[in-house]
């Protein structure tokens, strides 16, 4: 995360990190035979995609999308929903879906920081793009 701070713990690319680091955990006790441990990851990783990612990862696909139609960004984006797709086909998850047009109703500082409302990476404020 950047030194400043304004970067979002809950970016994108700190969740698909977090999500191949349980994954190489997992390999990683299967190869030592070490079921219980498995039994754990999974469970974290289950939990994750249930919670987190696999809530809104088609929605992230389609923005880019929209935005970035046949361009790398949109391509991996795509990419990146396929992979969540096929982790909540495989651990029969069923998240609950984040609405297609969720409200947010004022800007929480104690919620999501005082850097505005950008995530810092790009050096876009979602402010500044009505």
């Amino acid at each position: 995360m950047a030194d400043e701070g304004t970067d979002r713990g809950d970016h994108v690319c700190y969740l698909t990190v977090f999500l191949s680091a349980l994954c190489l955990r997992e390999a990683s006790l299967r190869e030592r035979g070490d079921d219980e441990g498995v039994a754990i990851v999974v469970d974290a990783r289950r939990s994750f995609l249930e919670d987190h990612l696999g809530r809104w990862y088609w929605r992230l696909a389609d923005e880019v999308g929209s935005h970035d139609d046949g361009t790398f960004y949109a391509a991996l984006a795509e990419l990146l929903a396929a992979l969540v797709e096929h982790e909540i086909e495989t651990l029969d998850l069923d998240p609950d879906w984040v609405p297609d047009d969720p409200e947010v109703t004022e800007w929480n500082e104690d919620v999501f920081g005082d850097a505005g409302r950008g995530c810092g990476g790009c050096g876009a404020n979602v402010g500044d793009l009505g």
